[in-house]
Order: C-alpha cells, then structure tokens, then sequence
C-alpha cells in the first residue's frame, strides 16, 4: 500500500464529520444525475444511512427491504415530495452496501471510492429486483473493485427515479391541474386574441376541420 493511500486512510478512519456509510450513499448521489434535486437534503441523507448501521435485520431478507424503501422513494419523488423521499433512498442505498459481498473495513472503500473513474462505473440495466439479484451475487476481490460495483449499482438505481421536472409535474396532482389549467388559459387567450386580430383587419377565421 503506498504511503498516500496510507495517509487518507488514516484522515478516512479519524474523521470526526462523516461515517463510512453515509460518505458512500452521499458520495453516490454528488455523481449521480440527482444531486441538483437532492442537494438540499444531503445532511439528512447521511444522518439517515448513518443509522441503519445500527438496525438489526436478516441477510435473507435484504434485497426485499432495499427494495420497499427505493420503491417507496420512488413514489414519493414522482409526487414531487423530495425531503420524504430523501429517507427512504438515503435507506436503501445504505443497506445496498450491506447486500454487496465483501469482507473488508468501509473504511478502505471510502479511501478508493474517489479513485474511480466514472468510465469505470457501469449502468446495469433490468428491474429493480434483477439488478440486486445480480450484485447479490457479485464477489468484488478488493475495496476498489467493491467501490466500482457499489457505484454502477447505486447510480443504476438512482438512474431509474423520476427525476425528470416535466414528469414530477405529471404526476404531482396540485401542479397537474396548474399545468393544465394554464394550457386551457393560453388556448382560450390565442383564441380571443386571434378573433380580436379577425375583426380588426375585417376578415373571418377559418378553422381546420377534425379529419
């Protein structure tokens, strides 16, 4: 091990700001395409993936519970309610790291988690569930062949929220009929406009007809 891993290796094990749990999930999401959405909720995040290291739950169960906290997450962001959401992904993705084989400190992952490149990192496609399935069964040899898998899986999932501003609106019921609201308001506005225009020029409208 060369003398600079060695040294942030010992700045990781006494660093009195952050633990080794939540550094991995907040780190994950500063290089996923949610960050901007969930920046504001970042100490609570790692408040909430801290925590779990202190849950007791069985392994064989694992990849259900991850999965009923990141659907949960999911439903809850598609409505626009963010800092619920925070929660229950700062949750799954805390106890994705419990789901990936390894036997090795979290201490030597936070160290070569910011060695990978993002070339590195691999979007996994497939459901929710197949995508654990897969990394359940993965046998990562090192801290940093474990970093590049907790990454590829956590940005896979993180991929698959409905972050889009656009489909939030869609699904968000207040801002839908605002949305909506303001298409009847333009359409009703062009139309009045457009007949004003019609009788000051002293022409008629003609209207395509429906095919």
């Amino acid at each position: 091990m060369s003398p600079a891993i060695i040294v942030l290796l010992l700045i990781a094990c006494t660093s009195p700001l952050q633990g080794c749990r939540s550094y991995l999930v907040v780190y994950a999401i500063k290089v996923s395409c949610a960050y901007q959405l969930l920046k504001p909720y970042l100490s609570d995040i790692a408040y909430y993936a801290e925590k779990t290291e202190y849950w007791e739950y069985s392994r064989s169960n694992l990849k259900e519970l991850i999965t009923a906290y990141y659907k949960r997450a999911y439903d809850l962001i598609k409505v626009n309610k963010i800092e619920e959401a925070s929660y229950y992904l700062a949750v799954s993705l805390s106890l994705l790291i419990d789901l990936i084989p390894h036997n090795y400190s979290l201490k030597e992952v936070v160290v070569y988690i910011k060695t990978v490149d993002l070339n590195e990192v691999t979007v996994l496609e497939g459901s929710v569930e197949e995508i654990l399935s897969y990394v359940e069964n993965t046998k990562p040899k090192n801290p940093r062949e474990y970093s590049i898998v907790y990454l590829s899986t956590a940005l896979s999932l993180v991929n698959k929220l409905p972050l889009s501003a656009f489909e939030r609106l869609l699904f968000t019921p207040v801002l839908r009929e605002m949305f909506i609201a303001s298409i009847i308001f333009t359409a009703l506005l062009f139309s009045i406009l457009l007949r004003k225009k019609a009788r000051f020029e002293g022409v008629g409208i003609e209207y395509e007809k429906l095919p």
